[in-house]
Order: C-alpha cells, then structure tokens, then sequence
C-alpha cells in the first residue's frame, strides 16, 4: 500500500495524509493517517527511520494506510 492508497475520512469525507512525529527519548519515527478537514486520526505505527527517507513505503506507513482503509 501507499500513501495514495489512503481512503477519505470516514466521518466527514476528507482526504486523509499520513503524518510523523519524531520522539527525541525513543529515536523513533511515528506514523499515522490524519485527516486534513477533522483531525480524525488513525492508529500510529513506530519506524526507525523517517518515512521520506522510504518515499513513504515501508513497513509502519503500510500498517497506518491498512488501519485507516478499515471500516467498522
């Protein structure tokens, strides 16, 4: 999956990006879809390295674009 995978927000119809944070204690990369209209945000995902440093195609942003793509 990629970030042009991701599905518009459940809620209010929004496109949705994934996004970081960066924790400075665990020298990790975090990475969630959010969307960009409501701030619903999904479920975070840890990488040890930057998702641009993948072209946003590694493991956790994979795992944040299938959460966001799951439906109830």
């Amino acid at each position: 999956l990629t970030v042009d995978d991701l599905l518009c927000c459940p809620f209010c119809g929004g496109d949705a990006m994934l996004k970081t944070n960066y924790s400075n204690h665990t020298c990790t990369w975090f990475v969630f879809a959010k969307c960009c209209i409501c701030n619903a945000q999904g479920k975070t995902y840890a990488s040890v390295n930057h998702p641009g440093v993948d072209n946003w195609e590694n493991e956790a942003c994979d795992n944040a674009v299938r959460a966001w793509n799951t439906r109830a």
